[in-house]
Formats: structure tokens, sequence, C-alpha cells
């Protein structure tokens, strides 16, 4: 209670009930001596706020903005009216791995696996950091009749030739493997002073020997 008026000498001491706050407010002055309580309505938060504390018996609720999350950031966990919005940092993916598409505001970053070229493939290209990487299958030499140029890497492909063929004038000086072309040299041709001992065919040379000289006294029995 309170004192509604004083005691006089015509009057006796009139007493009051306090005033009971209702739901939805609170005392912001207590019943006290001659001064009744007085109650304030509890304030209401507005969009894009929560209720930080709770409105109590004698102090009014506390409102604060919702946190926003950075740009490297998901909600991990939405606001409700009274707890603010969780956030936590996005995941990076590893370099053995791919995101599998830009992450929504409500999740984490979703990361596989990045396939494995077989050992008949190859990397076609680098993978981006948003798809799985691509492979494409070693190019094959024929042989025989083709040999390899290249070698392939984890990356590039393996590159083919045809074998070269001699030309008329020429003989194999080293024959052709599956790494490594034929080596053609032109046949030699016998100077004046030589004469042929051996004919060139496709794969040796012409052989060619210095032609004797008569001495004096000796006479040439052919040409």
């Amino acid at each position: 209670q309170y004192t509604a008026s004083e005691c006089s000498s015509t009057a006796d001491r009139v007493c009051q009930a306090c005033t009971a706050c209702s739901a939805g407010s609170y005392q912001s002055s207590p019943c006290f001596g001659s001064q009744d309580a007085v109650c304030r309505l509890c304030t209401s938060c507005s969009a894009g706020q929560y209720q930080a504390r709770a409105c109590g018996a004698t102090q009014d609720g506390l409102c604060a903005n919702i946190t926003a999350c950075l740009l490297d950031e998901y909600e991990l966990q939405a606001p409700t009216a009274t707890a603010n919005r969780v956030c936590a940092s996005i995941s990076n993916c590893s370099s053995r791995q791919y995101q599998t598409g830009v992450p929504p505001m409500t999740s984490n970053s979703q990361c596989r696996n990045l396939t494995d070229c077989t050992a008949v493939e190859y990397e076609h290209g680098p993978a981006p950091s948003t798809t799985d990487r691509s492979c494409a299958p070693l190019l094959f030499c024929p042989y025989p009749g083709w040999y390899e140029v290249q070698p392939p890497t984890l990356t590039t492909n393996r590159e083919c030739s045809l074998w070269t063929t001699c030309r008329s004038d020429e003989y194999i000086a080293a024959p052709p493997t599956a790494s490594s072309d034929v080596i053609c040299v032109r046949w030699s041709t016998c100077a004046a002073a030589q004469y042929e001992a051996a004919a060139p065919t496709s794969t040796s040379d012409r052989a060619c020997i210095a032609r004797q000289t008569c001495g004096a006294g000796d006479y040439q029995t052919s040409a």
C-alpha cells in the first residue's frame, strides 16, 4: 500500500493498494511512501531486431540489431524473436577438392574430391574451383608406322608422328622404333680416284675404295 492522503486533525490517513502492472508492462517506479507504482508498456522490438533481454517485473526489455553474416560467412542458426543470428566461416575446399556450387546464405561449402585420371588418361585443362577435373584418353601411337615424339605428362597428351620414308638416294642409317624416327643418310658418291667396291642398298651406303696406281715397270690390265 501507499499513503494516498496523510493523517490530519480532522481525517485519518488514507492507504490504497499499490497498482499491479499488467502483462506486457513493467514497473518503472516502485510503490513507496505516498507514491503509487508507475507502470509502462514493455518495448516491442522492430523488424531486424531481437529481444536481447526479456521485459521483467521492474525493467524494460532490451532490443538489439540482428547480426548480418559477412560475405565469407553463412548462417549457421537463424535468428528468433529472442536470439541473434549465428554466423560461421565458410570452409574452403582443399587442393584435392572442388566446390559443387556457390553455397547459399544458410549452408556451408559443399566439397567433393576431384576425379583422379587413370594411367591411360591425362588432365584435359586445369580444374576450376567449382567443377570436377576433366580427364581425356591418351593418344596411342600405332606401331609399326608411328613413333612417340613427345611422351605424355599429367596435363598433356602424347604426340605421335609417322615414320619418315627415306628417298631413293638415301639409306637407313638407324631403323625407327616406337620412340624414335628412322635416320636417313644420303648415299656416298665415289671420288674420281675411287671406285665402287659395293653398291648401295636401302640399308647400307655405297663402298668406295681408292684406285690402285700402277708403278714404274707396271701396266694397267683394265680400266
